[in-house]
């Protein structure tokens, strides 16, 4: 409500006109007994036109003010929705990166969207008309106390019962319009991500899977919405009973008043109470749909709150100053990090630093915290624990805008706005020239295509640069940070997206304009790493060697072990084409020509480096398909040993029957020799002469055992 009160004093005017509409709307009322005792009683037709006179002389008096209260009213809705949506997207650009990482872009889209839209509904129509129905109800009742308190305080029971009603009422709508919302928020996350991600969806053929995602979220809002309709229709039926008791009322006291009492009540009085009456139910019924118009806005309002009191990690300290221009010195003092809502540590015990002009490549595993650790430079997150400094300088003591203003960063996922692609590469420098954006983009070696345009500089890239190659969308970004011409530079993988012959093309260029800057780039190629002045190598959060690339080998490390298991043959070929460019700078400086065969020569060495590149591919995959091939014969022995131990167990199982059976028959044997014996011989049956055979059994099977286990251990 700060926004009402901004406006008060239109507000204020806004409830005078429409007292004054109200009063206008219910005094011909008053009027009804005189004009049936004189017109109708007498028949005099000159004062039934004085009436008429009067009565549309107010009619168009309440008409005038009710038009200038509806502009007013529009003119103050209007007024709020646009300070709102400004603070909304002011509250929505201070937010640090965590509150992005935590929400999805459908639901942020929605607040901004729907539910300032549903709480401009509420403030330009629903407020007004509550408080159109306040002044209406307080007028009305006045004057039904002048015209007859008696009738007035026999509809008192039933104006209670009607706000225990809305009071209900409100308790059962207030849920089931925050599940409303937020199942809408869900849906709206649904389309905008199936929208966005419409190429993924095709390339797997996963249009049936997420048609059923959309269609089982919608049902789930259907219920919600459902829910709402359920408790309004309840409370409708309710509200009518009521009017309707309450007219069954004023004729009973009315009849009562007139006949037993004998107050004198008059016909046209009681024609002018049933008139009032219609006047003063109609916006207490409205009392109903304003708590469910309420409680519809409640739930918007607690997600658009939500936005504006959201207190963002990333804040400016009240004494921040100025970052003064920079050289380029970056120190982690004991860094440790963990994200937002989390207690894991990212980042541990960081303790490094790196000079002004150095080239730092940070490499290591994925989830190692490589684009963490450069993340921290220009505080798109804080530091958990220690310190970070620039120029010596603590980065949570500066104003942000003059931190990130002096570093320049190109993500691996790049992002273009759907502007021209001049706007775009001066986004970060709209006071850049055109001589300036021309050399940024042949760094970038990006400069031919764009001329080749048909509209060139002027041409408009679409909806996330979606007209644009990867590689493409990465080589603008290369020429957009280089146009703001920063004294630290990150290229966060940033030349994945880019071919072989480009890269290399790339990296030539960029040397010279590395030269005198911080650059931190992570990658996981050797030609973005071999001539960095410090590589770093991160683990598990932390740094686990430090060194330049001979430092490295030397050290025999993780570092080395990676180098030999991916990066040797690439050394191999960026030699010769180090030397290659080398003698060609020879041949230039003593004045050969060396234009055509340094095209050669050129061509040369891209189809070295492509055809080293193909070699690692194939080395890959030659490693891949050993260790499936291992993985598959392992599987193999598993499955032959597992069938072989189940014949073990079956053929002990059928021997130990026959052990069984060679024992009954043993015993039966004993007992039928035992008859053909004399009475006084003794025949002693022993366990050995039973056991003899078993053991003969025992033995064999032993043996058997022996060998397949043998079998099965080879």
């Amino acid at each position: 409500f700060k926004y009402i009160v901004q406006l008060k004093w239109e507000f204020i005017l806004r409830l005078a006109i429409n007292g004054l509409a109200s009063l206008l709307i219910s005094l011909p009322v008053l009027f009804i007994e005189q004009f049936v005792r004189d017109v109708f009683d007498t028949g005099d037709f000159p004062t039934l036109l004085i009436y008429l006179f009067y009565l549309l002389l107010l009619v168009i008096l309440a008409g005038v003010f009710s038009y200038t209260s509806g502009v007013l009213n529009a003119r103050i809705g209007e007024k709020l929705i646009y300070r709102l949506r400004n603070d909304l997207y002011v509250a929505l650009q201070r937010q640090s990166y965590s509150y992005f990482d935590e929400n999805r872009t459908g639901d942020i889209m929605s607040k901004l969207t729907s539910d300032v839209e549903q709480t401009r509904n509420f403030l330009t129509n629903t407020l007004t008309q509550l408080l159109n129905s306040i002044i209406q109800i307080g007028v009305t009742l006045c004057l039904m106390l002048v015209l007859s308190w008696q009738l007035t305080l026999a509809i008192i029971p039933i104006c209670i019962v009607i706000f225990v009603l809305i009071y209900f009422y409100k308790k059962g709508i207030k849920p089931a319009f925050r599940s409303a919302r937020k199942e809408y928020g869900k849906l709206n996350a649904i389309l905008q991500e199936n929208v966005t991600g419409v190429r993924v969806v095709r390339a797997f053929a996963q249009e049936e899977h997420e048609i059923k995602k959309f269609s089982n979220q919608n049902w789930e809002l259907l219920n919600s919405r459902m829910n709402i309709v359920k408790t309004q229709t309840k409370f409708g039926p309710s509200m009518d009973l009521a009017s309707n008791v309450s007219l069954v009322i004023i004729v009973m006291v009315g009849a009562w008043l007139a006949y037993e009492v004998n107050t004198g009540i008059a016909v046209g009085q009681l024609v002018s109470f049933f008139i009032f009456l219609q006047l003063i139910l109609q916006p207490i019924r409205f009392l109903g749909q304003f708590m469910a118009s309420y409680q519809q806005m409640l739930a918007a309002g607690d997600r658009i709150v939500g936005i504006l009191h959201h207190t963002a990690e990333i804040t400016e300290k009240a004494n921040a100053v100025k970052l003064p221009e920079i050289i380029g010195r970056v120190e982690f003092d004991d860094v440790s990090f963990a994200y937002p809502g989390t207690t894991r540590h990212v980042l541990k015990n960081i303790d490094v630093t790196f000079n002004p002009g150095q080239k730092v490549a940070i490499l290591g595993p994925t989830g190692c915290g490589k684009s963490t650790i450069v993340n921290l430079i220009p505080r798109f997150y804080d530091v958990t624990e220690g310190k970070l400094l620039i120029d010596g300088i603590d980065v949570q003591d500066v104003k942000i805008q003059s931190l990130r203003s002096q570093i320049g960063i190109v993500a691996q996922d790049t992002f273009l706005f759907s502007i021209s692609i001049k706007d775009n590469l001066t986004y970060g420098n709209v006071k850049a020239t055109q001589e300036e954006i021309e050399e940024a983009t042949k760094i970038a070696n990006i400069y031919d295509f764009i001329v080749g345009l048909p509209d060139g500089y002027d041409t408009i890239v679409g909806e996330r640069g979606i007209s644009l190659s990867g590689g493409q969308r990465q080589r603008m970004a290369i020429s957009r940070a280089l146009l703001k011409d920063p004294r630290i530079l990150i290229f966060d993988d940033s030349l994945s997206a880019v071919d072989v012959e480009t890269e290399y093309l790339i990296q030539q260029a960029l040397k010279r304009v590395m030269a005198g800057r911080t650059t931190f780039i992570i990658t996981q190629r050797l030609s973005s790493i071999r001539d960095a002045d410090v590589i770093i190598y991160l683990e598990n959060g932390r740094i686990m060697e430090k060194g330049s690339h001979e430092e490295l080998l030397d050290a025999n490390g993780y570092y080395a072990r990676l180098y030999k298991t991916l990066f040797r043959e690439q050394e191999k070929h960026l030699i010769e084409l180090d030397e290659y460019t080398k003698s060609q700078e020879a041949k230039i400086q003593a004045g050969l020509d060396v234009t055509q065969p340094e095209e050669d020569e050129k061509d040369r060495g891209m189809k070295l480096r492509i055809k080293q590149e193909k070699r690692l591919e194939r080395m890959k995959s030659k490693k891949l398909l050993k260790l499936e091939e291992t993985r598959k014969r392992v599987e193999e022995i598993k499955l032959r040993e597992e069938e072989k131990k189940q014949k073990l167990e079956e053929r002990e199982e059928i021997e130990e029957e026959r052990r069984e059976a060679r024992k009954r028959e043993e015993i039966e044997k004993w007992f039928d020799r035992s008859d053909h014996v004399d009475d006084g011989m003794e025949i002693s049956i022993t366990d050995a002469d039973l056991d003899g055979d078993e053991d003969d059994t025992e033995k064999e099977r032993k043996r058997k055992k022996k060998g397949s286990e043998h079998e099965s251990e080879e």
